[in-house]
């Protein structure tokens, strides 16, 4: 957690947090968001959520549930504004939920400036011949990689060959420098050979080629994203990629964050407990949070990466310079 009380006083606003895949626990939301403001006070201008909003799946109490967030108005006292793009499990939801109170739809694969950052949302869509059709896309071009002493670097991995009968889109030719890509998927390959920050679990080959497209025709300074329930990062050439973890994780109220190794002797000792049901006290729960914060500083602008609330990684977001990490 970055302290500038001096600087907050001038700029009251200067705190933006990202968060993914809540999975319908909203009432959790609103435990964290008013952490938050314990933490920085009326500080923070506003919140991008990077889908799987309304519903999802989620362990509680040592159980896979099904979670439906239904209650509108549980929206219209929030402190800061929620900006949001859809997942997967979003898909369906009606339009006018996204208009409840502080919630609201980023405009899908369209630039523009979200305050200080021009950035280009991307709604979780499903990959077919009509969507690329709509895009001007014909077909993609698969690019060589270079030589495996620079592939620590950035690469371009797709091009595409446009139609004829439909323009490409904006999105896919305009030259103006983008800040951030949101997404709810990963980009194809962004991400390969890295390991979650905590269970160590390796991603390989995995992600959407239309957003990589994207990020290699526009080269965002940072391409955020979720889905994967995955916390990490990685640095292509001036590129920094972030893959948000899910954002609450529950573990019994006398755990701490160790017992979410699938290998701790608490997570075995907490299931024979749930065995018997005398023992209530036992079955208490905590939340724990993933989020970015990024915060405007008399020196520039600072990237934050917390998992289950610990701090892994810090960065520096003009000077693109790794502050701290512990992934």
């Amino acid at each position: 957690m970055l302290e500038d009380d001096s600087f907050n006083s001038e700029n009251k606003y200067d705190k933006i947090l990202i968060i993914a895949d809540p999975h319908g626990l909203i009432n959790e939301l609103k435990e964290f968001i008013g952490n938050m403001q314990e933490l920085y006070g009326n500080t923070i201008a506003y919140c991008i959520q990077l889908g799987d909003f309304w519903k999802g799946r989620n362990v509680v109490f040592g159980k896979k549930t099904f979670n439906f967030w239904k209650d509108l108005t549980a929206f219209y006292d929030l402190p800061f504004p929620i900006y949001c793009i859809k997942g997967n499990e979003d898909i369906n939801i009606p339009d006018e939920w996204w208009k409840s109170g502080m919630i609201s739809l980023l405009p899908n694969l369209q630039d523009f400036m979200l305050e200080d950052f021009r950035v280009i949302p991307i709604d979780y869509f499903e990959e077919d011949p009509k969507f690329y059709k709509k895009m001007g896309i014909k077909k993609f071009v698969r690019l060589s990689p270079p030589p495996k002493f620079m592939q620590d670097q950035y690469y371009p991995f797709y091009d595409f060959e446009p139609r004829d009968d439909v323009e490409p889109h904006p999105v896919l030719t305009s030259e103006e420098p983008i800040d951030f890509v949101l997404s709810h998927v990963p980009a194809y390959g962004l991400l390969d050979k890295t390991r979650d920050a905590k269970t160590h679990k390796e991603i390989r080959f995995t992600g959407n080629k239309f957003i990589r497209l994207v990020i290699d025709r526009r080269r965002p300074k940072i391409v955020f994203f979720g889905h994967n329930h995955f916390a990490n990062y990685q640095i292509f050439g001036d590129m920094l990629v972030i893959s948000c973890d899910k954002f609450v994780r529950k573990i019994p109220a006398w755990a701490d964050e160790s017992y979410l190794s699938k290998k701790s002797r608490k997570r075995r000792h907490f299931k024979k407990k749930l065995k018997d049901k005398s023992k209530k006290k036992d079955k208490d729960e905590k939340n724990l949070f993933s989020y970015c914060l990024i915060q405007k500083t008399e020196q520039g602008q600072i990237l934050e990466m917390y998992r289950c609330d610990k701090l892994i990684f810090r960065y520096d977001i003009n000077d693109k310079n790794i502050l701290l990490s512990r992934v």
